[in-house]
């Protein structure tokens, strides 16, 4: 501990080295020094970075540089040559195209080389089978087709938006075991687990209730294969 002088009002108080204010009322005060406007009440003007507007910067006291949250959110979307931190310095390990980081692959190469075992922190059965098909790309557009199809609607409680969920009207893990899916191209061929007929849009509290259901059928699944069947004849 030694003896600090206050950058704010001037007084010496005793800290560790490098704190440079002696309360939180002086950090304050001298933050709101540095916005421009922010201590007289006053506004200026400001140009968004990706549309051009003219906008009233200085409010909530910090600088902004868009002028809405989509403008902020399509300049960083950007990718390559487009994007603002491109520099294009370093070449891609495999197909040579330019790239902004040293010793990494392009987004290409990337996706299609560093997946599964190619992967740098591959290790071979750590994750389930289960996980690997539920973050595949198929599964997350079979997800997007149920959603689109009952308009992001739960069809218990009819309640739109918020926290929802796609479930597997025939448990996602009693389709495994009818047709003993063991990997996940045998996943992605089988057509009754991706059928958008057979899922439906919950939210997450329904959706809580459905998997009493699901977990009974994964413990039970000869019996609720003669459920199943028993149905298939009223239909």
């Amino acid at each position: 501990m030694i003896k600090i002088k206050c950058k704010e009002c001037g007084q010496e108080f005793v800290g560790r080295k490098g704190r440079k204010f002696c309360s939180r009322k002086c950090y304050i005060s001298d933050w709101k020094k540095r916005i421009p406007g922010h201590n007289k009440g006053e506004w200026f003007e400001s140009k968004c970075l990706y549309c051009g507007i003219v906008f009233v910067n200085g409010k909530r006291g910090y600088i902004k540089k868009f002028c809405s949250r989509k403008c902020a959110n399509c300049y960083n979307i950007k990718i390559g040559e487009e994007h603002h931190n491109w520099t294009g310095k370093y070449v891609c390990r495999i197909c040579g195209e330019k790239t902004s980081r040293p010793n990494v692959l392009c987004r290409k190469c990337h996706d299609k080389f560093a997946i599964g075992e190619n992967a740098n922190g591959y290790i071979d059965g750590r994750t389930s089978l289960y996980l690997v098909v539920r973050h595949s790309k198929k599964y997350r557009e079979w997800r997007r087709r149920v959603f689109k199809r009952d308009d992001y609607t739960c069809r218990n409680c009819f309640k739109r938006g918020g926290k929802i969920e796609a479930n597997h009207i025939v448990p996602f893990a009693f389709l495994f075991w009818k047709y003993d899916i063991k990997t996940l191209e045998e996943a992605k061929k089988c057509k009754e687990l991706w059928r958008v007929s057979n899922g439906k849009t919950l939210c997450k509290d329904c959706h809580r209730q459905i998997i009493r259901q699901s977990l009974w059928a994964v413990r039970n699944p000869m019996s609720y294969q003669q459920v199943l069947d028993t149905w298939y004849m009223y239909l």
